[in-house]
């Protein structure tokens, strides 16, 4: 079975919506236990060292497809229940299945390489700001915090903006909306 794209108006978008909310109160219950049974998991994921955050970035394409088979049980007028979040591997062949996990890999390498390549624009501060953050007894004043403009200032070229260049703004610049 492979992928079919169909081109449809933007306006379906509105109409999708409205058949995602009908869909979802078919099972409240069913898709509110699926979505904290997934969120403790991730919870759970994150306390192991090093490989748990990587682990959790990796399932996401096999819990969105839970979450899809969820919503094919429901609308069949089945029922919706944590254990749907893994039946994409389940009763499949060793072919589909290896190719379901090296997605889940694939996914993993390129959020790793998305979140590295956002850490290099901003020149890490960011980082800095969740450090200060989670540093007890410290609460920083965040308008006064370096920040990257890169995406502001790709924009903004013709003004003779540098993309790399780190600027600080005041609280009350930001509220005004002027860039110094």
């Amino acid at each position: 079975m492979g992928l079919r794209l169909h081109t449809v108006p933007a306006k379906r978008g509105a109409h999708w919506i409205k058949q995602a909310f009908v869909t979802w109160w078919r099972r409240p219950l069913g898709f509110i236990g699926l979505f904290m049974f997934l969120l403790f998991g991730a919870m759970l994921l994150m306390t192991i060292p090093v490989v748990g955050g990587l682990l959790g970035l990796g399932l996401l394409p096999l819990l969105t497809l839970g979450f899809m088979i969820a919503t094919r049980s429901a609308l069949q007028g089945g029922p919706v229940h944590a254990m749907q979040a893994f039946e994409g591997l389940r009763g499949i062949d060793p072919r589909r299945r290896n190719a379901q996990l090296l997605l889940c890999a694939l996914y993993a390498l390129a959020s790793i390489g998305v979140i590295e390549f956002a850490e290099w624009i901003d020149e890490g501060l960011f980082m800095q700001l969740q450090r200060a953050m989670a540093t007890t007894g410290s609460t920083p004043d965040i308008f006064t915090i370096p920040v990257n403009l890169a995406g502001t200032c790709a924009m903004s070229v013709p003004a003779g903006c540098s993309p790399r260049r780190t600027v600080y703004r005041s609280a009350a610049g930001r509220l005004a909306g002027h860039l110094h």
